[in-house]
């Protein structure tokens, strides 16, 4: 990596101007002056494409005529990003103005670091956004220490663009839910490290407006859940795994009173199957072991109660 590499900062945007034209300005306070950022609109109609074109000249502006999703989005992003590191940034978050300055070091700091997750914290009260760790619950008592792990939160991470293009960037079909957690294990299997790092700090302005939450959101996360576990898991392992979400996943449609979104999730699993089959890619036993090792969350039956009591 050179001494100064240009870093390219990747921001969605659909129909929440006021965010992204926060995020856009403080991101003039970054130190780390070799960035460029690059906006993928999605088909806003709130006039966000005009005040961001109006407002900030400089961005790489892309504009495209449906909304693709998180992981399409970013891909789109990615692809018109001249960097040699990624950070994607949540359209309702804002860096701290160290934050590019302690990515590079990072990445320069071990060539086996590939993604670098970031501490998120809650704009108003700038303590550790809960919603936001994605982590084993046994580790937040760790948020102030540097530690590997298998996935990361993309309100704000930081990925080396070669990478990224290496393992297959994100997974399009999936929308909305599990893209972080599929990168991730494309990385680790490749022989990358993924790491969080506290000095990565991001400010999430916890907006009272859920576009996933309910229905929807369990639709996506569900199915994704489900898709992600037969493409990779071995075998037996993705058999046992489908039938603890399933089962977390029916309590906690009843509870949450979105069982049909649940049900058509499965369908909607289920119709794409033959295709998982044919492109399956389990891991082999190393990717595996190394993998469960960096995810382990305890028995089966404390996985469980994590999926039934998680909101």
């Amino acid at each position: 990596m050179k001494k100064n590499p240009l870093v390219s900062c990747i921001l969605l945007s659909w129909n929440r101007k006021a965010d992204i034209l926060k995020t856009l300005e403080d991101l003039k306070l970054q130190t780390y002056s070799s960035y460029e950022i690059v906006v993928v609109d999605q088909a806003s109609t709130d006039g966000t494409p005009e005040a961001v074109a109006r407002l900030f000249p400089e961005v790489i502006l892309i504009q495209v005529h449906k909304n693709y999703g998180v992981p399409g989005g970013r891909n789109i992003g990615a692809a018109n990003a001249k960097g040699e590191v990624l950070v994607f940034i949540d359209n309702d978050a804002s860096l701290h103005h160290l934050a590019l300055e302690e990515a590079v070091a990072v990445f320069q700091s071990d060539e086996k670091i590939a993604i670098a997750g970031f501490k998120i914290l809650n704009a108003f009260t700038k303590k550790l956004d809960m919603s936001s760790w994605t982590y084993q619950k046994s580790r937040i008592n760790d948020y102030e220490v540097r530690f590997d792990t298998y996935t990361f939160c993309g309100c704000a991470h930081a990925v080396l663009k070669n990478v990224f293009e290496e393992v297959g960037r994100y997974w399009d079909d999936f929308f909305w839910g599990s893209e972080e957690a599929e990168l991730s294990l494309k990385v680790l299997r490749a022989g990358y490290r993924i790491i969080y790092e506290p000095k990565l700090i991001a400010y999430h302005r916890i907006s009272e407006e859920r576009r996933t939450a309910n229905a929807k959101g369990y639709f996506y996360g569900f199915r994704n859940k489900l898709w992600f576990t037969w493409r990779y898991y071995p075998f037996w392992s993705a058999l046992k795994a489908t039938f603890v979400k399933i089962g977390a996943y029916l309590i906690k449609g009843v509870q949450k009173r979105c069982l049909m979104a649940i049900l058509m999730s499965i369908v909607a699993a289920c119709s794409k199957f033959y295709l998982l089959f044919q492109f399956r890619d389990r891991l082999d036993k190393r990717a595996w072991m190394n993998y469960k090792r960096l995810s382990y969350k305890g028995p089966a039956w404390q996985v469980f109660r994590g999926l039934f009591h998680k909101s």
